[in-house]
């Protein structure tokens, strides 16, 4: 829901796009339990293999947030890596930021059980309130999203029941492999350097107001892409 006027718009400029959902979060739960992110990043990568295989197709391959780390993980791929004309990165999240009050307290919440407990029961009575106090309750625990960005949220992630015990589960493994130590920034950035050597373009998007994956990071990517766009 979150990327459908972005996939328009490029297919209304004669470009076909192809948005690939979590495993995590489609109609029925998956079958052996939540995936964790590195899960996902396998579910993508057999994806793009059997557009690749099947449909000889050429890639571009975008990837937003979270989705900019599973795209360099796809990329390790010799047969993904070889068919990709283009790479970019929105508001790329490959290393957590300490310095957001935000992430500090879902780190937390998150390493305790007893803590994911509660907010899975609460996500899930949440699930059966009113539109207007789902609002509410968003508005404060993530005062900068959008009107849109917010309903798009609550839409997605409470039209299931099990989507709740997803998101927790995935979000454990994601802020655990995207560590405090920064080795996920420097992969990245090496994974970058050795994508530009094989000239394949890449391209990372930043706004001056990103709250999510800090400023700092970009002039360390900076250093891996050649001619960086923002």
């Amino acid at each position: 829901a979150y990327y459908q006027k972005f996939c328009s718009g490029l297919e209304a400029q004669g470009t076909p796009t192809i948005a690939l959902s979590y495993g995590n979060f489609g109609p029925t739960p998956p079958p052996g339990g939540p995936l964790s992110i590195q899960e996902e990043a396998e579910l993508k990568r057999l994806q793009l293999r059997k557009l690749v295989e099947k449909r000889g197709c050429r890639l571009r391959l975008v990837g937003h947030s979270i989705g900019a780390w599973i795209v360099l993980q796809c990329l390790e791929d010799p047969l993904l890596r070889s068919a990709t004309e283009e790479v970019v990165l929105q508001f790329p999240f490959v290393a957590r930021n300490e310095e957001s009050s935000t992430q500090q307290f879902i780190n937390i919440l998150l390493r305790s059980r007893v803590a994911r407990t509660l907010t899975y029961v609460a996500l899930q009575v949440l699930c059966f309130m009113p539109m207007g106090f789902r609002k509410l309750v968003l508005s404060v625990v993530e005062p900068s999203l959008s009107k849109n960005a917010r309903e798009i949220t609550l839409d997605t992630t409470l039209s299931q029941i099990f989507y709740a015990k997803s998101t927790i589960e995935m979000g454990l493994s994601e802020f655990e492999i995207l560590d405090t130590e920064n080795r996920p920034l420097v992969a990245a950035a090496a994974q970058i350097e050795s994508l530009c050597t094989d000239e394949i373009p890449v391209t990372a998007l930043y706004a001056p107001d990103d709250h999510w994956a800090p400023l700092w990071q970009k002039e360390v990517l900076d250093r891996s892409i050649n001619a960086p766009l923002y």
